[in-house]
């Protein structure tokens, strides 16, 4: 038996002797011995070596930043996983919920540089639960950021790295990668009066696929039936073709770019569908998480019946200006090494 002091001076049991990570360690933290170390340096070599093969400069991250880096920018839910400390000069610090933004906040300081805009970094993002007992405070990413694009291209080729490294891992079973595209349902929220609070709540709906919910929200709300309709039947599609036909076939009342929405998805389907693939690739156009952050596409990856994700990644058009002195487009991804860890052989 062992007695470990607080910060307060309490003195507590910690029981060595139980064969349990729980007893000795944080819950959600975890130690890594020699040969779980070694299971990861061998997924995590051949992964830093494509991405550099691929043009990708590595940075490294700062462990802790100022707490309102995160809170500015992550929805309500996130901010309240944020772990929160105080610096000898009594300025709120915290350790990274949030990896890309770091990684755009740290280039935006390097404008008087002339650096590589193509960055990969492998680093931990940490963050609380509310539930009791999380498996996962502490996750290690591996991620790749492109400042300055987000074209089509840059859309398609990103998708394209991140299979490749799906594919370097070579889990158990096949990965699924769902692309989505959130500039409809931002056009819809721009046309309606909903304050800040109601639009996140619409968002989470359409994002859980509530269609009853939706339906009374929005006649609660007195939301047109057309908007109605949009969120509940060519939102929800998963087959882009009959999406592609329902938008064409309506004549939207408010502003948004149809053909180019249509035409730019089109181009990264048939740039995925150019070559064989390790993942497949399904469309839910339903995945509209995020709209303060991310400003376009965005996809995620999931392996069998895992229901968090080892792959999340998209556009952020307006990240860099928040920091920089001008606005850049970026895009990236970043893989859930944790997650995937558990589907290697």
């Amino acid at each position: 038996m062992h007695f470990q002091e607080t910060c307060t001076g309490t003195k507590i049991r910690v029981n060595f002797s139980e064969n349990s990570e729980t007893k000795w360690l944080p819950d959600g933290f975890h130690f890594l011995g020699p040969t779980e170390s070694a299971k990861r340096r061998n997924l995590l070599d051949p992964i830093q070596k494509y991405l550099i093969e691929s043009g990708y400069s590595e940075v490294t991250l700062p462990a802790m930043d100022y707490s309102a880096s995160f809170t500015n920018l992550l929805n309500s839910e996130d901010s309240q996983s944020i772990l929160r400390f105080r610096d000898l000069q009594g300025k709120e610090i915290s350790p990274s919920t949030d990896l890309t933004l770091q990684v755009v906040k740290g280039m935006a300081g390097l404008t008087h540089l002339s650096e590589n805009q193509k960055v990969y970094y492998t680093a931990k993002r940490i963050k609380d639960h509310r539930k009791r007992n999380a498996s996962r405070r502490e996750v290690l990413q591996v991620g790749a950021e492109r400042i300055g694009r987000s074209n089509v291209q840059d859309i398609s080729e990103i998708l394209s790295e991140a299979d490749e490294i799906l594919k370097i891992a070579n889990p158990k079973f096949r990965p699924t990668i769902v692309l989505g595209h959130n500039s409809l349902i931002r056009s819809i929220l721009s046309n309606i009066s909903l304050n800040a609070i109601e639009r996140s709540h619409l968002t989470a709906l359409v994002h859980s696929k509530n269609i009853p919910v939706i339906k009374a929200f929005c006649k609660k709300k007195q939301i047109t039936k057309e908007i109605s309709e949009i969120l509940t039947e060519i939102i929800m599609q998963v087959d882009f073709a009959l999406m592609k036909k329902n938008l064409q076939s309506n004549k939207l009342s408010f502003t948004f770019d149809t053909n180019l929405f249509l035409s730019n998805f089109q181009e990264v389907i048939e740039s995925w569908n150019s070559k064989e693939r390790y993942s497949d690739l399904c469309i839910d156009f339903s995945i509209v998480r995020d709209l303060n952050y991310y400003t376009g596409f965005l996809f995620q990856g999931f392996i069998h019946s895992e229901s968090e994700a080892v792959l999340n990644g998209g556009q952020y058009d307006h990240l860099y200006e928040i920091y920089g002195s001008e606005q850049k487009a970026a895009c990236g991804y970043a893989i859930q090494i944790d997650t995937l860890e558990a589907f290697l052989n």
